[in-house]
């Protein structure tokens, strides 16, 4: 009798024969207490991502039951990026994320930390490593949940507006300004508003929480697991606020918030670590989280919200999402502003329920335009 992490270690010391997949039921409803155990030893069941169906959890040897394939990932980046990673065990009362951010030996890494949060759906529902919901945060002070002003960004929309450094245009009114005072911890992600009041607030380029707070009753308002590194001297505050509004104003630009054509909090996520250079999470998240399932249909980048929304025309721009012209398949055109540039794929799609995004972006060519034209 195994714990479901039991039968997965039980799997994957297995050598001779070689385990290729493990399945694990319990007999009451926690993944915590004790179950029966089934390995495998043929490929019927190998390459299966971990599912959650009523009390039976499965998965390919590969397939760590509470983090997929997230576990060997972060093992490597661990090793090779620096990125460090931590299950969630608290739930949203407890007091601070504190003893997940702690590395082995119990002492807190410093601040500033971005990192990413990652939800799976409540009651099964998500496969793998696959995150129902992600976001990406700023962490000036470990040590606590809400230092220094980050309640005032708990559960606010906001638009793209550049309104000054460090500072965000509340949706509610496309008028107020919030100055944003470090010391300060909060997420990011892209979402829809709520129904009520206006379309910037129904439309929002940005929602914003504390860190591991995304409210929702649909998945588990602790994350599932969270990746983290030091912030990079050259990302300050101020570049973080930028990079997270144009890739809010993208994504509006590409026709706003849509689960089923890939247009969504996951796309927002990795295109915002891309731009910030940030690759050890770039490749944890499009490794582990995101849904690459393949569809044939690619999605229409074009906008598809009210007029009224606060758009800041950023698709196009040099250093950011292509424009995307559908003609029919194989002659399909990518499209930057600038004749210096040049629209060029990241390699990543990320899917929705009917349709996909590429990930595709508007980068200086050199051998077009000199470096001064450029500039």
């Amino acid at each position: 009798m195994d714990d479901v992490e039991g039968c997965y270690a039980s799997c994957v010391s297995h050598t001779k024969p070689l385990c290729k997949a493990w399945e694990w039921s319990s007999r009451g409803s926690s993944l915590g207490k004790e179950g029966n155990c089934k390995l495998y030893f043929n490929s019927a069941n190998t390459g299966k991502p971990a599912k959650v169906d009523l009390n039976v959890v499965s998965g390919a040897r590969t397939c760590h039951p509470l983090k997929g394939h997230l576990l060997q990932q972060a093992r490597r980046l661990e090793e090779a990026a620096s990125v460090s990673f931590a299950q969630a065990q608290e739930t949203t009362s407890s007091p601070a994320f504190a003893r997940m951010l702690a590395a082995s030996d119990g002492v807190l890494p410093e601040g500033p930390l971005i990192g990413i949060s990652a939800y799976k759906l409540q009651k099964g529902g998500s496969f793998g490593a696959i995150a129902y919901h992600l976001a990406v945060w700023w962490m000036d002070d470990p040590t606590q949940i809400a230092p220094g002003s980050s309640y005032s960004l708990n559960n606010k929309y906001w638009t793209c507006a550049d309104v000054g450094e460090n500072a965000l245009q509340d949706a509610d009114d496309g008028k107020s300004v919030l100055n944003v005072e470090r010391p300060v911890n909060f997420e990011v992600s892209f979402t829809l508003g709520p129904d009520d009041g206006s379309d910037n607030r129904r439309h929002p380029a940005l929602n914003t929480v504390l860190i591991g707070r995304h409210p929702s009753g649909i998945f588990d308002n602790t994350p599932t697991y969270m990746g983290y590194v030091k912030a990079p001297a050259e990302i300050t505050l101020a570049k973080f606020l930028a990079t997270a509004r144009e890739q809010g104003s993208a994504a509006l630009e590409m026709g706003g918030y849509d689960l089923t054509s890939g247009k969504d909090c996951q796309t927002f996520t990795v295109m915002m670590l891309m731009k910030l250079g940030l690759s050890g999470l770039t490749e944890t998240v499009v490794d582990s989280c995101i849904n690459k399932a393949g569809l044939p249909w690619r999605s229409k980048i074009e906008p598809a919200v009210p007029n009224d929304v606060e758009m800041c025309s950023v698709i196009g721009s040099t250093g950011n999402f292509a424009h995307f012209v559908p003609v029919v398949p194989g002659w399909n055109r990518n499209t930057c502003n600038s004749s210096c540039d040049e629209a060029i794929y990241a390699g990543v799609k990320i899917s929705g329920g009917e349709q996909y995004v590429d990930i595709t972006w508007c980068l200086p060519n050199v051998s077009k335009c000199s470096t001064s034209r450029i500039k």
